[in-house]
């Protein structure tokens, strides 16, 4: 998944996962080298397989469960981020989904 161009500041996405334990490797980069994103994650558990991904819940910035590449300060003169997510085993055998908000954030001092 790609920005397509700085303007655009927000990107949403979807996946399924399996009813075990295992970890997810997150990478991302930032547009330009002023550019820091942060990834946001929601565990969203469904009855039957969803049709409609708009049905489901996304993370915001007040209300998500992980929080990814949150330090700005650390990502300056960075190129590509990496970091792994724990992700838990679903409390019964429905369908488990992590819904995800990557926001791009830019920091900078103006006149």
């Amino acid at each position: 998944m790609q920005f397509m161009y700085d303007n655009e500041l927000v990107k949403f996405a979807v996946f399924a996962i399996p009813n075990l334990e295992t970890s997810l490797t997150v990478e991302v980069e930032g547009l330009s080298p002023h550019s820091y994103p942060t990834v946001y994650f929601k565990h969203v558990e469904s009855e039957k397989a969803v049709k409609d991904l708009d049905s489901l819940e996304f993370p915001t910035i007040e209300d998500f469960e992980h929080k990814l590449f949150d330090d700005f300060t650390k990502q300056v003169g960075q190129g590509k981020l990496s970091a792994k997510l724990q992700v838990g085993e679903s409390e019964s055998t429905s369908y488990s989904y992590y819904t995800m908000t990557i926001m791009q954030n830019t920091y900078g001092l103006t006149d």
